[in-house]
């Protein structure tokens, strides 16, 4: 993929994940202020920080699969050669893949179901909030596809030096 398409991929993943944070943190600030100074709680902080919190999740889990910080089991995984890592490396990433593209038609027959439905108290369609699923799960799929190609040229490059 082009590191140009890659890294614009990057500034979405840190901006969209910050911003969403940013965003939530003051809709909780608001919350607290409002429902323990003023003791009147409003109801559209609560939902605001939801929604930013699902999408945090999805940028989080973007970045985390682009940077190879998710938490694996790797106690076993480290015994094993070079090759053979190798392998089960894109085994495991085909695996990830293939159950990531399979969410997505399902996804996106929620949203399409939730399109018309609207947040209680901000009045924002659900589908369009919904989006974050398949375009998160597009981004996983990128990341964890790039990681595959460079696991099979590593399983190539060592087969050679064998």
């Amino acid at each position: 993929m082009d590191r140009y398409l890659l890294r614009i991929m990057e500034i979405i993943e840190d901006f969209g994940g910050v911003l969403f944070f940013i965003v939530m943190f003051f809709a909780v600030t608001i919350q607290i202020f409002y429902r323990y100074i003023l003791g009147t709680p409003l109801i559209w902080p609560f939902e605001l920080s939801i929604f930013c919190f699902i999408y945090v999740i999805y940028f989080g889990a973007a970045i985390a699969a682009r940077k190879g910080t998710h938490i694996v089991f790797d106690l076993i995984y480290e015994r094993f050669p070079l090759k053979v890592r190798a392998v089960i490396s894109i085994l495991s990433n085909i695996f990830i893949i293939l159950i990531l593209l399979s969410l997505i038609p399902s996804s996106l027959s929620y949203i399409k179901f939730t399109g018309n439905i609207r947040s209680s108290a901000l009045g924002i369609p659900w589908g369009s909030i919904l989006l974050i699923f398949p375009f998160g799960i597009i981004l996983i799929v990128i990341h964890v596809g790039i990681k595959t190609v460079l696991h099979i040229k590593e399983w190539f490059a060592i087969r050679v030096r064998v």
